[in-house]
């Protein structure tokens, strides 16, 4: 007589996934070391001011006086170009950062 009895599932579970972090490279590795000193914390402060005047230049420039639309154009064009200079250095540093320490120990 033939074994009636349950079935038994034939199939294995996956251990979850352990997610490995590359190491840092040599670069990422030096902008952290610069992110660190109080020198980056004053060129930081310095390029912020920077920004700062040139935006209230610009926006001097543009309200006090009579300039027309493409002059108007061209000071915005520069200050955005500047500003995302700007951020791509703050982010060279922030993601230098995350990567040596990723959960943030500052």
């Amino acid at each position: 007589m033939a074994d009636t009895g349950a079935l038994k599932p034939n199939f294995v579970i996956d251990p979850p996934q352990v997610e490995t972090k590359a190491q840092p490279s040599e670069e990422e590795q030096q902008v952290f070391s610069i992110s660190k000193t109080a020198g980056w914390k004053i060129l930081d402060e310095f390029m912020q001011r920077q920004l700062d005047i040139l935006e209230l230049k610009n926006n001097e420039a543009v309200l006090g006086q009579s300039v027309n639309f493409e002059e108007i154009g061209k000071q915005t064009l520069v200050l955005i170009l500047v500003k995302d200079f700007v951020k791509a250095i703050r982010d060279k540093v922030k993601y230098a950062q995350e990567a040596v320490e990723p959960d943030g120990n500052k």
